[in-house]
């Protein structure tokens, strides 16, 4: 199973803590193997995770109204 699988799940179970750590850690190896491999289906696909990463998730974790589950 890959990270975006890996991630669904956590994310179907709201566990937001491993997702947002299973998604950055998707983020820095794709940045590592492809720095400068971009298409248009990549970069969308890019967009998203990065979207998901940095502006859903943490406003999902440190927002007074959820209480996520950290482990």
């Amino acid at each position: 199973m890959d990270y975006l699988g890996i991630t669904f799940l956590f994310l179907l179970s709201r566990n937001y803590f491993l997702t947002f750590l299973t998604l950055l850690y998707y983020n820095m190896s794709q940045m590592l193997i492809y720095p400068f491999y971009i298409n248009r289906s990549s970069f969308v696909h890019h967009f998203y995770i990065l979207f998901i990463t940095y502006v859903y998730l943490p406003k999902s974790l440190f927002s007074p109204k959820s209480s996520p589950t950290l482990f």
